[in-house]
């Protein structure tokens, strides 16, 4: 038998940001709904516009399309937030 992985080795947070969204693009709506509820959806996009969100947003097709994301960059800006964190933790204890 061999040795039992540790699962926070083998998946980092991309990996299951795809599992939880099960696709590599997702709408700004589900990101902000998901890690910044304190944020409307008009205020979001209004930052997305300004290029004001902690991550790049993109419309598909025109004005009046709908805001997305790509998954990998949700994964740097949340690894960024913990990291910092981390630290601050490790600095006060």
């Amino acid at each position: 038998m061999g040795a039992v992985k540790n699962n926070n080795d083998s998946f980092d947070t991309s990996t299951m940001l795809i599992l939880r969204y099960k696709r590599p693009v997702v709408a700004l709506k589900d990101i902000i709904d998901d890690y910044m509820p304190h944020l409307d959806i008009a205020a979001a996009k209004q930052r997305a516009a300004k290029c004001k969100l902690p991550f790049p947003a993109f419309k598909v097709d025109g004005n009046k399309s709908e805001y997305f994301v790509n998954i990998a960059d949700i994964a740097v800006w949340l690894d960024s937030l913990q990291k910092e964190s981390r630290l601050n933790w490790s600095e006060v204890n």
